[in-house]
């Protein structure tokens, strides 16, 4: 009737995921790994959402919108679960700590799990961060009591010296769901250092960090002409 409507948002689910999902009975779904790009489409946000298998990501379905919140994240999955049957429940979810990301895994009740690489950026102006880091690192039980030894004996000392740094040492160990007290390394939230750590994310057998959908935003924002 001679008005003017502009598209808002909306999904695209790929033709090959049905495919993926349900042709191949040798193939298993880790986990999946979601995050936004600002370059693919002009005045959108687009928000990819990839399975994992066999430490490697597909893309299965997109979303573009206004804005990188949890109405985008959460149209994405939503559709996404009706189109292709999935559940999401109970399953994980590797990001970059994004707020909106973050509420998305509690409103599925979903298992969330921090990309490596975001996680360090995140805490590496801290105080006694590299430690922190190191601890995180580990990929067997072996590395990480010798590294928890080593270091309870750095702090030990730290803390003879000035009592004040046993402060700045828990602030950052908390981040990754440990804490130092009484002259020992413990896992006091175990529920965030199965986010952050490397021992754990074998579990899982996620990759270390979501490098995979980083370098797919590379390759389709490196194909996307200027103003598209």
């Amino acid at each position: 009737d001679e008005n003017e409507y502009y598209i808002t948002g909306g999904v695209f689910i790929f033709p090959q995921a049905m495919s993926l999902l349900y042709s191949n009975d040798n193939i298993t779904i880790n986990g999946y790994i979601l995050d936004t790009t600002w370059k693919v489409i002009s005045k959108f946000v687009t928000s990819i959402l990839m399975a994992n298998i066999s430490n490697s990501s597909l893309p299965i379905a997109f979303a573009f919108g206004k804005g990188e919140n949890i109405d985008l994240d959460s149209k994405l999955l939503n559709t996404t679960s009706e189109k292709l049957n999935l559940n999401f429940e109970g399953k994980v979810l590797e990001s970059d700590q994004g707020k909106s990301l973050l509420s998305i895994c509690k409103t599925f009740k979903m298992v969330h799990l921090s990309c490596l690489r975001h996680f360090i950026v995140s805490i590496k102006k801290m105080d006694y961060s590299f430690e922190a880091i190191t601890l995180i690192k580990c990929t067997s039980q072996k590395d990480l009591e010798s590294a928890m030894s080593l270091l309870t004996n750095k702090f030990k000392k730290f803390c003879t010296v000035n009592s004040g740094v046993l402060k700045k040492i828990n602030k950052v160990l908390k981040k990754i769901g440990l804490l130092y007290i009484n002259d020992q390394i413990i896992i006091q939230n175990q529920s965030r250092w199965d986010e952050v750590s490397m021992l754990q994310r074998r579990l899982y057998k996620m990759p270390s960090t979501t490098n995979t959908l980083e370098s797919t935003h590379g390759q389709i924002n490196r194909k996307t002409p200027r103003r598209n």
